[in-house]
């Protein structure tokens, strides 16, 4: 175990991964639950949920095809980036209480 972690590039990119694995489980643990709050209606608890699902599949192909154009450094960086501004966003809708806002981050 000691020599595969030896690798920086991997030990860099394992953490990355527990990373974006714990904030996935934690916006589909606390998404309905934020949703209930800001919703207009019960109904649309977990439409936050579904949109990152849906956004997740939407970006798949376009994140490929930029990665094969720039490279698979400069389209993680730019995933990231992307991924970092809907965090930010969520928080804003949090604080705001904008349901719709809320949507537009987790589809991010």
């Amino acid at each position: 175990m000691r020599v595969l972690l030896s690798n920086r590039n991997l030990q860099l990119l394992f953490f990355c991964q527990v990373i974006f694995v714990s904030g996935t489980v934690v916006l589909i643990t606390i998404g309905g639950i934020i949703g209930h709050e800001l919703a207009p209606s019960g109904a649309l608890a977990t439409l936050p949920v579904a949109c990152m699902v849906v956004g997740t599949a939407l970006a798949t192909i376009p994140a490929a095809m930029l990665m094969q154009k720039i490279g698979r450094r400069w389209g993680f960086s730019t995933g990231v980036c992307i991924a970092a501004g809907g965090a930010g966003l969520g928080y804003l809708a949090v604080t705001l209480g904008s349901f719709s806002l809320f949507i537009a981050s987790t589809a991010l």
